[in-house]
């Protein structure tokens, strides 16, 4: 059978464009009723219905394929595990000796069921120097309450520097407000007390510090936690203070050995 001329193709693709033009305009439309239109159509062919209707349902089924395979892969990218604070102390030429570290299960009297407590105490530590009538000291883990907030010290541990030699302090703390008001928090809160009996305020360092303790509010029952860096002056027993509020005078203390 001879080819058809040059034409007739061309009326026939006139008519499929048409057809599909007219069916895309309708669903976009109408919804369904542009099939319905087509093939209530006497315009055209039993052979153009069925190829455009076929067309139309492919796309329907590739759009809805793509669509739960594009949900699928968003919803496991998207899940993500909460980084843990490790338990280790790193310092030069003893990677695996264990750190100063506590589970802050302990809620400072902040629900009936605390297994811990804090009173205006000193005596814990007793070669520590400078202690005051105001300080609160606590062990590793065990909470400060002071000026509406209560603070806990989970871990310690020396980390070293990414891109050099020096060495710091890792602290990973938290605040809880258990104020009726907004309190401030901020890793300028805390201070450490070297071996040599120096106070060091946190500092800035280039490692694997996060999360950062950042500064912010916390409204009543908010909490925070996060790392505070501070410089490491060597082997020795170390003080973490926490002073939320330059204008009360409570502070809290809490001690660690390091390696």
């Amino acid at each position: 059978m001879p080819p058809p001329p040059p034409m007739q193709l061309e009326a026939e693709a006139g008519k499929w464009f048409e057809a599909v033009g007219i069916v895309i305009l309708s669903l976009v439309c109408c919804g369904p009723l542009g099939l319905v239109l087509l093939w209530t159509s006497k315009k055209f062919t039993q052979k153009t219905k069925l190829i455009v209707t076929g067309v139309i349902v492919g796309l329907i089924l590739v759009g809805g394929i793509a669509g739960i395979a594009s949900g699928g892969s968003s919803s496991s990218s998207g899940s993500s595990s909460t980084p843990k604070v490790t338990t280790e102390t790193t310092a030069k030429g003893n990677s695996s000796t264990t750190a100063g570290s506590a589970t802050p299960a302990a809620l400072c009297k902040d629900t009936a069921d605390a297994t811990t407590f804090d009173s205006k105490k000193q005596g814990l530590y007793a070669a520590r120097v400078g202690v005051t009538k105001d300080d609160h000291e606590a062990a590793l883990g065990d909470c400060v309450r002071v000026a509406g907030e209560s603070g806990y010290v989970n871990s310690v541990k020396v980390i070293n520097e990414t891109y050099g030699s020096d060495q710091g302090i890792l602290v990973n703390v938290t605040v809880r407000n258990r104020d009726k008001k907004q309190n401030d928090y901020g890793m300028f809160d805390w201070k450490i007390q070297t071996p040599a009996g120096i106070i060091d305020s946190a500092t800035f360092f280039v490692g694997d510090t996060k999360p950062d303790l950042s500064s912010g509010k916390l409204v009543t029952g908010g909490e925070v936690t996060g790392n505070v860096v501070f410089d490491y002056a060597g082997p020795g027993t170390y003080y973490i203070i926490w002073e939320p509020d330059v204008f009360n005078d409570g502070t809290g203390i809490w001690g660690v050995v390091l390696p």
